[in-house]
This record gives structure tokens, C-alpha cells and sequence, in this order.
């Protein structure tokens, strides 16, 4: 996911005094669940260490997690719900596929935040030298102490099932923690993993256009192509003041700071995948009929249609201040920030897990090489400080990869699925030829559109799909 993706609305500020006109066939985009207070949800705690690769640092924190116990039966299996440092959801231990499946099986179903979010934030500050307990062996380990915690708190026993599930990094940290603790995880639900670690990314771009072009058409595509060419040619112009205006920025963008000029595009980029993502197919079939309507000025067509489908109704106008951006993602004070998530977040992006999407030359890319690898260093180095080596990324990133494996996933006991419509489907595991567990590749799903509950309005693709992983978790959970 984008960096920005957590700060969506606090960027897309514009005024909302009057509505686009004109008829729009896409809905208006609707965040996803977050993690609210639940009457149905119980509340619990564990221990687990600051730092578990240093036997001598003895130093433990409380973390928190949501327990839903009511198909729990006595003896039954344990699912959790892993979530991914961008995300805080109870969702899924509420309602979906997995839930289903703990209605038929008597399961207890469990969540908790990744270390540094929400409530389970173990240090005083978030000053670089205070989140360097932020890594992914970290989390891993993290997983393990909640699922002891969990059979200490059901009183059960180790040999209890326990089934992991999680989707995009949160499956590849499931995944990581039935490889490293096998006798504590029985099976592993992976939807839309990312597993392949790497300092840059071109393929999300290339897919997200590849995307447009076959699901939404050849002219679909050349449209968002050209509302890019146009904003880019107006901004290598120099019309700033026009782009403000037709933008409705606060202020103009600074035409010379490349920083400045990528987080606007990466934005605009951003609000298309995110869209497609929530809306699935129908959403991108729609997406793609509102570019046409003023087919001579595709800009305006995608202003229109953002203004319309986000909303934009918060404040007077977009900020679109990148070095007001990286003041307020610097801040290292957890209550005074006004993005501690974002922060984490970034922190553990520009030290190990990275993967900074940038433009390929591909000529079918729909979006301007903008997005480049200086781009995203100077990000890290704006945030950070002094403190950040940028040079230690990549070695960083490929320890990762020797530690856990990449795409390489040898561990049995997993279900790998794979959404045609992801732009991060290049790092899913996409060949596994292990006892009890495959891949799925759903080609007209989006990331984690299998983990809702089977839908009679769904693609006979995916309702097949979503049956296999039931009857599979079912017979793993009953062992």
C-alpha cells in the first residue's frame, strides 16, 4: 500500500459547496470497516517482550487483542485474524469467510494491532532510535506470544488448531509465523500476500494500467493516461496558479520540488487504486464511464469524478504542502503526532519491508515517471532525519528475504490466493507444490475480496474459491 493511504482524507481537503453536475455511474467511496468498540467483542491483554532476540534485555510491554467467542465451543480451534501494520480492523473476526467457518467448527476468533499501533505502542516516543523494535521478526514473534496468551486465557493445550489468516503483509506475517513456530500454528489462510520484498517496485503501476486497459478498455486507459500528461504538462509549463485553481489546492504547487510534485501525483494515483480496490470490477467498470464524460478534457474528468466519489468535504481546499506533510510525519512525540500510525508505518517501510512503487518505462503505463527512487529516499531522509542510512536498505531487504523465504514458501499448511486485480499480485506466491495447501488465482477479484463471506451476487470464480478455503480450513481446524 501507499505510504498515503492512512492520510487520504487529511490531503484531499477541497470544499464542497457545490457538487459536480451530471450523472456518475461509480458510488461514493466509503472507508473501510476500522476498528471500533464492539458489544460483541471482548477485550484482552498480553505480555509480550520489547525486544525478543536479546535474552538479556528482560523489559516487557502490555499489548492488546479482540477476542469474539460466540460460536466458541469448548475444545474448539482458535482463529486470529493478523493484522498488517496499515490497518487496525475487527472486521474480520466479526463477520466473513473465516467467521463462517468458526460457526461450524466451535471457534474462538482473535485479533490484535501490530506492534506501534493503537494501543500497542511499547515505546516513550516514536524517535528513530525508539522504533527500532519495529521489524517484521518482531511482529512474528509478537504472534507467537498472543497465541500462547490465547491458550492460557481459553485454557487450552498446544495441541489446540490454530488457524492464521491476514491479507497483504498480514498474510505474509502468518505465513512467517507458521514457518518460524509450526508447533504453535496449524495452517495459514494467506489472501493476496506480499511476500516478495524488494527496495523498488515497478510492477504496481504496470499492473494498475494493465488493469484499466483490459478490464476498463483501450480508451479507458488512454484517458487516465492522458489526464496525467496533461497535469504533468501543465506543471512542467509552469501554470501553477491554474493548477491550483482547477485542483483547488490551498496554494500552488511548487513546480521545482520534485517531492512536492510526486505526492500530488502519487495522490491522484493513489485515489484510483484504493477506488478499485473497494469497488472491485463493477467499481472500475464505473470509474472508467465517468472518465468519459468530458472525453475532450480527461483532466477535468478525473477531477470531477474524485471530487464527486471522495467527497472532499473537510476544509476549503487540498493541502498539498509536502514539507508540511514530512513536519507533521517527523514528529516523535506518540500524543502530540498527528500521524503516529503513518509514522510507524513509514519507519518500517524505509528500513526493511520497502517495496516504493516507481514508474517503469513500460510504454503502456498509464502514469508519469515521477515516482522515482530519490523520491522516496528523500521521504525517508525528511522523516528521520540524520539518523536514517539509506544504504542499509537494501541489504536490510534482502536479509528478509533469506530469513523468511520471499516468494519461495516451502511450509505446508498454507493457502496462497492470488487477485488478478491487486497491482501487488507480482508478489504473491504463485507456486507452491507442498503436502496440504495450494495456490488460487482469482482473476477478477481484487485484494482481499475472498475473505468476505460466500455471496450469491458473486462471480462463480470466487464463490468456488471461497468453497475450497472452507473446506479446507474446516478439515485443518478439526484435526
Amino acid at each position: 500500500m501507499a505510504k498515503f493511504l492512512l492520510v487520504i482524507y487529511a490531503l484531499i481537503a477541497v470544499c464542497a459547496a457545490s457538487e459536480p453536475e451530471g450523472i456518475f455511474y461509480s458510488e461514493k467511496y466509503l472507508p473501510p470497516p476500522i476498528h471500533v468498540p464492539s458489544a460483541t467483542l471482548h477485550n484482552g491483554s498480553f505480555t509480550t517482550r520489547l525486544d525478543h532476540f536479546r535474552p538479556q534485555d528482560s523489559r516487557t510491554v502490555a499489548f492488546h487483542y479482540r477476542l469474539n467467542i460466540d460460536h466458541y465451543r469448548e475444545g474448539g480451534p482458535i482463529f486470529i485474524f493478523v493484522n498488517a501494520a496499515d490497518e487496525t480492523t475487527t472486521q474480520w473476526i466479526e463477520s466473513g469467510l473465516v467467521v463462517d467457518v468458526a460457526e461450524r467448527v466451535g471457534g474462538a476468533l482473535v485479533t490484535a494491532d501490530h506492534r506501534y499501533v493503537r494501543q500497542n505502542i511499547p515505546t516513550a516516543t516514536a524517535s528513530f532510535e525508539d522504533l527500532q523494535y519495529l521489524t517484521v521478526e518482531q511482529a512474528v514473534a509478537d504472534i507467537a506470544t498472543l497465541v500462547v496468551t490465547v491458550f492460557e486465557h481459553l485454557g487450552r493445550t498446544g495441541s489446540t488448531p490454530v488457524i492464521l489468516w491476514g491479507s497483504g503483509y498480514g498474510g505474509a506475517l502468518a505465513t512467517f509465523a507458521r514457518k518460524k513456530y509450526p508447533h504453535l500454528v496449524t495452517g495459514v489462510f494467506a489472501s493476496s500476500g506480499t511476500f516478495r520484498a524488494e527496495v523498488f517496485d515497478t510492477t504496481y503501476h504496470d499492473n494498475l494500467s494493465a488493469n484499466l486497459r483490459d478490464h476498463g478498455g483501450l480508451t479507458c486507459h488512454a484517458l487516465v493516461q492522458n489526464s496525467f500528461d496533461i497535469l504533468l504538462y501543465l506543471m512542467e509549463n509552469g501554470a501553477t496558479d491554474y493548477i491550483q485553481e482547477r485542483l483547488r489546492l490551498c496554494d500552488p504547487v511548487d513546480n521545482q520540488d520534485p517531492q512536492e510534485v510526486g505526492l500530488l501525483f502519487e495522490l491522484f494515483i493513489d485515489l484510483i487504486s484504493n477506488y478499485i480496490r473497494r469497488y472491485q470490477l463493477f467499481g472500475l467498470d464505473n470509474f472508467c464511464r465517468d472518465m468519459n464524460y468530458y472525453y475532450a478534457d480527461p483532466l477535468n474528468s478525473l477531477i470531477r469524478w474524485a471530487i464527486y466519489a471522495y467527497g472532499y468535504d473537510f476544509q476549503d481546499c487540498i493541502n498539498s504542502d509536502y514539507n508540511e506533510l514530512a513536519a507533521l510525519l517527523a514528529e516523535t512525540d506518540w500524543e502530540a503526532s498527528a500521524y503516529p500510525r503513518l509514522r510507524a508505518y513509514s519507519y518500517l517501510r524505509c528500513t526493511q519491508i520497502a517495496a516504493f512503487r516507481i514508474t517503469s518505462d513500460y510504454e503502456m503505463t498509464a502514469f508519469p515517471s515521477l515516482l522515482t527512487a530519490e523520491y522516496h529516499y528523500q521521504f525517508c531522509e525528511d522523516i528521520f532525519g540524520p539518523s536514517y542510512n539509506r544504504s542499509a536498505l537494501q541489504p536490510a531487504v534482502e536479509h528478509l528475504n533469506i530469513q523468511f523465504g520471499g516468494q519461495e514458501q516451502v511450509v505446508p499448511y498454507v493457502i496462497f490466493t492470488n487477485a488478478g486485480l491487486d497491482p501487488w499480485v507480482g508478489h504473491g506466491v504463485s507456486e507452491y507444490d507442498t503436502h496440504e495447501g495450494e495456490v488460487i488465482f482469482l482473476y477478477y477479484a481484487t485484494a482481499g475480496q475472498d475473505l468476505s463471506s460466500i455471496n450469491l451476487g458473486e462471480s462463480v470464480e470466487l464463490t468456488l474459491a471461497k468453497q475450497r478455503i472452507t473446506d479446507t480450513l474446516v478439515r485443518w481446524a478439526s484435526v
